[in-house]
């Protein structure tokens, strides 16, 4: 009787214990991603005839838009 009770007792600390790494191995996966998001940093080019376009100028990554 003292047994069970004792692996009853060891397994259910066992299981918090891991759901606790996993919470917490969850929360540094996405901090780690969200700290690795990149932004685009876009400028304005005016072509001329009401067109243009916006580039990033670090990636080189462009956006064609139409200027009022």
């Amino acid at each position: 009787m003292e047994e069970k009770k004792k692996k009853k007792k060891k397994g259910k600390k066992f299981e918090e214990g891991l759901l606790d790494l996993r919470g917490r191995t969850r929360e540094s996966v996405l901090q780690r991603r969200k700290e690795q998001e990149y932004k685009d940093i876009f400028v304005t080019e005016n072509v001329g005839d009401g067109t243009g376009g916006q580039v990033c100028h670090e990636c080189g990554f462009t956006i064609d838009v139409e200027i009022f």
